[in-house]
């Protein structure tokens, strides 16, 4: 059996601080999240500024110009490709950006400028161009455009260097200790940080499961990664990183291939150890049809009756704040737009952390079929267009002839049944259907196989 580790992050909501003012300390915390925004685009800039000041942008633009001269010669006259002379981040180009960095702001802590350094060169060497095969930092440098830049507060970075979790066995509650800035002392005294001892909120039958993954990073069997702080839509959250030990895959046959399909009348089958047949069509009519012969499926999701309840409950509130609004008097009215569409944003926002946890259920819950089957391999049929539009978890809960904006995200179901599937060891393809093939009226997509 192969093994692998797994990187998780667990989203905490902070209740409060317990050595200090709260509401003091998130005006800080917004202050620290606005400069590390300027800490990560003077970053950019100085390694572009070095890398300019180095010629290296010439180097690259002379690379470039050969490497694709040489991809345009046929392979019987190519001779030996050369590799790119200039590196994205060279161990000088560190030093001096990193000694720049923590000149430029003195009030940061430094653990959280090396993070911010470290994350950067990750994300530079990795980020793709667009409608490009080289890489983008060296369109950047060659002064093709991309120079990426942040326009708003970016999440304070810590790890167990500067940060620290605690158990107050006493109260039964959890802190946070966290060191995020620097306070110069004077008289040659080295600088001192503020300590915000974080109060988490995990209390309550909900959270258990946060507690117990809370209790196996302090204990040492999940090892803490770098994590942040950061501001989201209704208050400040530690986003904490932690990596799991190695497992055990299990044993899983390639030749069993189960195939999932959103139905019509529940919300998805799961057809195990059944044989799919594509029988083509004619012109211009759409993909080939598709049959899965043999067996029967599972049925999960149950029968989806929590779908079409919530989605009815939702529906009926927005139309009733709606006409309530509607007939409203004028000082009712007379508080802006802002005001009149914020409770029907929590509406939007409650459908759509649904979806994603009863997506985040059955792909869980097909993984966990396919490792009892023994099956490695799943196929997922993806519905697009009006096909999309005609299964039970589009449908259900939906009055009829009236229009609303209570979709399915199918896509979002494939991203978290590739990534299940990837931890599990489980081929995964996905199969679009429903899409307008090409050369269709229309602006669809042919079908196809994307892994």
């Amino acid at each position: 059996m192969s093994e692998t580790k797994t990187v998780k992050i667990e989203r905490i909501k902070v209740a409060g601080v317990e050595n200090g003012d709260f509401a003091e300390a998130r005006q800080r915390w917004m202050h620290l999240a606005d400069t590390m925004r300027r800490v990560t685009n003077d970053l950019r800039m100085l390694w572009f500024s070095e890398h300019f000041a180095a010629s290296n942008h010439i180097a690259v633009r002379n690379w470039m110009r050969a490497d694709t001269t040489w991809a345009q010669t046929p392979k019987g006259e190519r001779g030996k490709r050369q590799y790119c002379p200039v590196r994205c981040w060279p161990a000088e180009i560190v030093k001096t950006v990193y000694a720049k960095l923590r000149h430029l702001h003195p009030f940061v802590h430094t653990r959280c400028v090396t993070l911010a350094l470290n994350t950067e060169q990750k994300s530079m060497k990795t980020a793709k161009a667009k409608r490009s095969a080289y890489p983008r930092w060296m369109k950047t440098l060659a002064g093709d455009g991309e120079f990426p830049s942040s326009s708003g507060p970016l999440p304070i970075l810590f790890d167990k260097k500067n940060g620290r979790l605690n158990y107050r066995e006493k109260e039964n509650f959890w802190t946070f200790r966290l060191y995020i800035d620097r306070l110069p002392s004077g008289n040659g005294k080295p600088a001192k940080s503020t300590e915000d001892v974080l109060r988490l909120k995990t209390g309550g039958r909900r959270l258990r499961k946060l507690r117990n993954t809370l209790e196996l990073i302090a204990a040492g069997a999940w090892e803490f990664k770098g994590s942040r702080l950061a501001y989201q839509r209704d208050g400040w959250y530690l986003l904490l990183c932690y990596q799991m030990p190695s497992q055990e895959k299990p044993q899983l046959d390639r030749d069993k291939t189960a195939y999932l399909s959103p139905a019509v009348d529940r919300p998805v089958h799961l057809w195990v150890d059944t044989k799919h047949i594509e029988v083509p069509r004619k012109q211009n009519t759409g993909g080939p049809l598709t049959l899965l012969v043999g067996g029967f499926p599972l049925y999960l999701g149950r029968h989806g009756r929590d779908v079409e309840h919530l989605r009815r409950s939702l529906l009926v509130q927005r139309w009733a704040r709606q006409e309530s609004y509607r007939y409203a008097s004028s000082a009712r009215k007379g508080h802006g737009s802002k005001k009149a569409v914020e409770k029907l944003k929590k509406l939007s926002l409650r459908w759509r952390d649904f979806v994603k946890g009863y997506n985040e259920r059955l792909a869980a819950d097909v993984v966990k079929q396919m490792v009892n089957s023994g099956t490695g391999r799943l196929v997922y049929f993806q519905p697009e267009g009006r096909r999309a539009e005609r299964r039970f978890l589009a449908t259900a809960g939906k009055v009829p002839e009236r229009r609303d904006s209570t979709g399915w995200d199918w896509f979002q179901l494939k991203t978290l049944l590739a990534r299940r599937c990837q931890e599990a060891g489980i081929a995964f393809v996905c199969h679009k259907l429903g899409a307008k093939p090409a050369g269709a009226k229309g602006n669809g997509r042919p079908s196809g196989e994307h892994r």
